[in-house]
């Protein structure tokens, strides 16, 4: 016997449909069209002792009516990385059918949740996770070990005609389940997206278009509901509308603002709405709903193929597309809370030190637009640019611990007062080096004062030694220095700072960094610099 199988449920006969598993090593449940378990797992103890728990048949009992039924098709997620996913086909006698396999992703057994679940069953969790290691599965090893169970309840259902025309339908009923399981595998894992609404949206309407036969997937928001930037103006089209996409907006507009949740059709028949009308097709309808408001809708008109009807199939992946769409809005609406909240702490740490020093009001946040617009121009993806702009807000940030008198100094300064300068990247360092969402950007902030020639401070790094994201905050940290007025100095002009930049590549500066920032579109910057200037007098 292998380590899991499945064998017949107490009352059952244990026909080999309900055996096919244990030889590809899946861990399922098998449950007739009346939700009766058939077949149940056989693990190793402790596993046993977890998976035969009350727990767990509550757990089962609870979605088990839905996913025969079709009220819900997602997976349910026992903790973070371990699913039971639900593939369901039609037996040779017309009736639903119902496999459960448990599904864990790598690190699933690493989890604080799983620690507590050994806890609560008094299991030691190294057994457990020797016992249980087989469920971890990847989408690709997933996907082998339903190849071989299908080819198993292939191999058994060919001693009849009957028994193996209902197993080819059971494999293409498995293979089209298989494929939305993935499909919705794949949406929750590209849910952490949250900086790119659209990408992720856009993305959900194209592999939707791939898995329906429909010649157009839509989504189309409210924009006076959404709580998000990004998706207002934007109606966005997978496939080809049979009519102008602004007749859509308008139309679509209209329709689902008047809407409330769960009062109206999922079906749009032509003989009854004006854009199934236009399109001269039925078009299926998912609202997408937040806080239980209606927010927008997924539509999927102009079916294809032999037979035109939406079908249930079609309605239950599109529910669960749209589920996970109002999913998706929650999210970003909390990453974007929590975004400006850790931003509002930032910029009060980088304030203190404009309090002390009014002659760099600014400077921070110039530094860090220029550093972002450098990481592009060096072809940095957009997350890592966007690191390198925090780490230019927060560059500075060492210098709340330089005395006000010296940061003030119209004068040239002693060895001892600019050693106090000198220290302000290491205590910046110390200061940001307990914070965990900052860890990636203190190399920036201990060495942006490293120079190309070794020459510079805290550590005297020279060329490559110096961490890349130091290399882009050193030079629009020099460049806003020369060019903001200081207690010491007048500010330079643009062509003698570039000038400077240009001489001092390859001595100060990263020479292939140096060439590209000579290049960049100052404008913004600049209208920067008139905004902070706006600020001061407004202040004084």
């Amino acid at each position: 016997m292998s380590m899991f199988g499945s064998e017949p449920s107490r009352g059952e006969q244990g026909s080999a449909a309900h055996g096919w598993d244990e030889t590809v090593g899946l861990l399922t449940w098998h449950f007739d069209s009346q939700g009766r378990m058939t077949a149940k797992p056989v693990a190793a103890e402790p596993a046993a002792r977890w998976l035969q728990s009350s727990s767990m048949q509550r757990v089962l009992a609870s979605n088990v009516g839905n996913w025969l039924g079709g009220a819900e098709t997602a997976p349910h997620e026992l903790f973070a990385g371990c699913r039971l996913v639900p593939v369901s086909w039609t037996n040779a006698g017309g009736e639903t059918e119902l496999v459960v396999i448990m599904i864990m992703e790598a690190g699933a057994l690493e989890s604080p949740r799983f620690e507590t679940i050994c806890e609560e069953h008094e299991v030691d969790p190294a057994g457990m996770r020797a016992a249980m290691h087989r469920c971890v599965l990847t989408p690709d090893s997933y996907a082998r070990q339903v190849s071989m169970l299908l080819g198993r309840a292939n191999a058994e259902r060919a001693s009849a005609a009957q028994r193996h025309a209902a197993a080819g339908d059971l494999a293409k009923q498995l293979a089209e389940a298989y494929e939305q399981i993935s499909f919705l595998y794949r949406l929750t894992r590209e849910m952490t997206a949250l900086d790119s609404p659209k990408q992720f949206v856009t993305a959900l309407c194209k592999q939707l278009h791939h898995l329906l036969a429909y010649r157009w997937i839509a989504v189309r928001y409210v924009p006076s509901r959404l709580a998000i930037q990004g998706l207002e103006r934007e109606v966005i089209v997978e496939g080809e509308l049979p009519f102008p996409a602004p007749m859509f907006s308008e139309l679509s507009s209209h329709l689902i603002e008047a809407w409330q949740a769960d009062d109206w059709t999922h079906v749009l028949e032509p003989d009854s709405n004006a854009i199934a009308s236009l399109a001269g097709s039925q078009i299926v309808v998912e609202e997408v709903t937040y806080d239980d408001c209606v927010i927008g809708a997924l539509l999927a008109g102009n079916k294809e193929g032999e037979d035109t009807d939406w079908s249930t199939a079609d309605s239950q992946l599109l529910d669960a597309a749209a589920g996970i769409l109002g999913a998706f809005h929650q999210n970003v609406i909390r990453y974007e809370e929590l975004r400006s909240l850790f931003m509002g702490s930032v910029r009060a740490l980088t304030a203190t030190v404009d309090a002390k020093d009014p002659y760099t009001r600014g400077h921070s946040d110039r530094v860090a637009h220029l550093a972002r617009q450098l990481a592009l121009a060096a072809k940095l993806g957009e997350e890592e640019a966007e690191r390198v702009f925090l780490a230019g807000v927060v560059h500075d940030v060492g210098k709340i611990g330089v005395p006000e008198a010296i940061l003030r100094k119209p004068g040239k300064l002693s060895d001892e007062e600019f050693d106090h300068i000198k220290a302000h990247p290491v205590t910046g360092f110390n200061i940001l080096k307990d914070i965990p969402q900052m860890a990636d950007l203190l190399p920036g902030v201990l060495h942006h004062h490293e120079r190309w020639d070794g020459k510079g401070y805290p550590r005297g790094l020279a060329g490559e030694e110096i961490p890349l994201m130091a290399r882009l905050l050193a030079l629009p940290d020099s460049f806003d220095a020369m060019s903001s007025n200081r207690a010491y100095r007048p500010a330079l002009p643009r062509e003698k700072v570039l000038e400077e930049i240009r001489n001092c590549a390859g001595t100060q500066f990263d020479p292939k960094l140096a060439s590209r920032f000579v290049t960049l579109d100052f404008s913004e910057y600049d209208a920067m610099v008139g905004d902070h200037r706006h600020q001061d007098a407004y202040a004084a």
